[in-house]
């Protein structure tokens, strides 16, 4: 990859945000990509079922930039209620685990009853601080969090940090959201994308 190129040229390292890690499924796949030598990595996961085999996997790596936080991305500093992870819908590594209520709605009801609470950190906040800390040359975002991307993204538009990243990968969930939401989400995801393209930032969709 060229940004690699540019990486290696420069001795300089990119950074990595692996937002909604789950068990390293994505972490496993932009890694080839975007590979720890040239990259630090943090990677963010509020379950505490999927961050345990997380840490099992990937302790090892943190020596060399790789960081777990076992944390969910939002827009605040505090504890949340994190929902979808019944048995019947996944189980505790359930990769549909979130914290947004509304997320799934158009399949089942989330009761409160079946949520367990987790930290969340105002993410902008995050990469403000990481940044004065850090001359990264390219900053990737990946961004799976089951409807949890639309506030962390507008939070990012909203405060002037979009510019920061050179690529978002985006998972958008209106697809799971309940007929009279759904149409609220699709809008705002048009938006976004119109703005991002519009100041020059690489949006891909991530699946």
């Amino acid at each position: 990859m060229i940004l690699n190129r540019r990486l290696s040229k420069s001795g300089q390292k990119g950074l990595f945000l692996d937002c909604g890690s789950n068990i390293g499924q994505g972490f496993e796949f932009f890694r080839e990509y975007y590979p720890n030598k040239y990259y630090d990595y943090v990677l963010f996961e509020p379950n505490p079922y999927c961050f345990e085999e997380l840490f099992k996997k990937y302790a090892d790596l943190t020596d060399s930039g790789v960081q777990l936080e076992n944390l969910a991305v939002g827009i605040n500093n505090r504890s949340i209620d994190f929902y979808g992870l019944e048995e019947e819908k996944g189980g505790i590594y359930s990769v549909g685990g979130t914290v947004l209520p509304e997320h799934n709605s158009k399949m089942y009801e989330t009761p409160s009853s079946a949520s367990l609470k987790v930290q969340s950190i105002n993410f902008s906040e995050f990469l403000v601080d990481v940044l004065k800390k850090n001359a990264y040359t390219v900053v990737i975002l990946k961004l799976d969090i089951e409807g949890g991307e639309y506030p962390v993204l507008d939070a990012l538009r909203s405060e002037g940090l979009l510019f920061n990243f050179e690529t978002i990968y985006v998972e958008f969930h209106s697809q799971y959201m309940r007929q009279d939401l759904a149409s609220y989400y699709i809008d705002k995801e048009k938006d976004f994308l119109k703005y991002a393209k519009g100041i020059g930032v690489r949006v891909v969709k991530w699946i």
